[in-house]
């Protein structure tokens, strides 16, 4: 039988300091703010239609391509749309992180 580790603190405390950390996000809520999503859909190309943009989600995302139906074949319009988000969110961190790559003129 396998040993219990002990807590070294309660439960409590794990309480108090996920309370902290979320003052901490909250008071850095100015600064961290997604995106409209007239801006992450227009550039990402999402259409209007919620069809049409499982059917481009498909073609973009092949691999995950079985997630955008339900169970019983029903196509998940905001699961698709989800993975569009994701993917401009991907593509601002990687710029974030590297802009020189991005900048005009530079190598």
């Amino acid at each position: 039988m396998a040993a219990r580790i002990k807590a070294r603190r309660p439960l409590s405390q794990f309480g108090e300091v996920f309370g902290r950390i979320m003052a901490l996000a909250e008071a850095a809520a100015p600064f961290v703010d997604g995106p409209a999503p007239s801006v992450w859909k227009l550039r990402e190309k999402v259409p209007l239609d919620p069809e049409a943009i499982v059917k481009k989600a498909e073609t973009e995302f092949p691999g995950f391509a079985h997630m955008f139906y339900g169970p019983k074949g029903g196509p998940l319009h905001d699961r698709a749309e989800a993975a569009f988000l994701a993917r401009y969110a991907a593509r601002k961190v990687v710029a974030a992180a590297s802009p020189h790559r991005y900048c005009s003129g530079g190598t």
